[in-house]
């Protein structure tokens, strides 16, 4: 059982060094390896829950690509701030840095939006804050917001 904690492992490093190197979501080679991680890393995670020595260790590990407050809850937030429908298309992985240090490590949702005036794709992700509810960004893809980078570094900007 060591030996597929350490296969989780490896899914992982592996994870997050093709994020860091990864371009936007129009990449569907990037896409295609996600979706290869996520079956590894699911399948590696089962055999794991079957030890009951690694169960504990088990409930740590989520997949890296979902958004902890879940996709239902990001249209929700579509919904509420821009008053459309949306379908998720994508997450995608995005790593900003400025002089080298990094700002933003995280992964964007990537949604169609159905019967907004302006935008036909929004960009959202959420995150926890302290003493208050999650807080949810949601950027619209209208320009100079062509992709994920961008609606992450729009929301960054000083």
């Amino acid at each position: 059982m060591l030996d597929v904690m350490a296969r989780v492992r490896e899914l992982l490093n592996d994870y997050r060094q093709a994020k860091r190197h990864g371009p936007d979501a129009s990449t569907s080679a990037h896409d295609v390896r996600y979706a290869w991680l996520r079956v590894e890393y699911e399948t590696a995670k089962r055999s794991v829950n079957e030890c009951p020595d690694c169960t504990k260790a088990a409930e740590s590990l989520t997949w890296p690509l979902e958004d902890p407050a879940g996709t239902p809850a990001l249209q929700d937030a579509i919904r509420h701030l821009h008053g459309c429908e949306s379908r998720w298309v994508a997450s995608v992985p995005v790593h900003e840095e400025r002089e080298g240090k990094t700002v933003w490590d995280g992964v964007v949702q990537v949604f169609d939006l159905v019967g907004h005036p302006k935008a036909k794709r929004a960009y959202a992700w959420s995150h926890a804050t302290e003493g208050t509810p999650r807080r949810f960004h949601v950027v619209l893809g209208i320009p100079p917001v062509d992709g994920p980078v961008m609606a992450v570094r729009t929301e960054i900007s000083p």
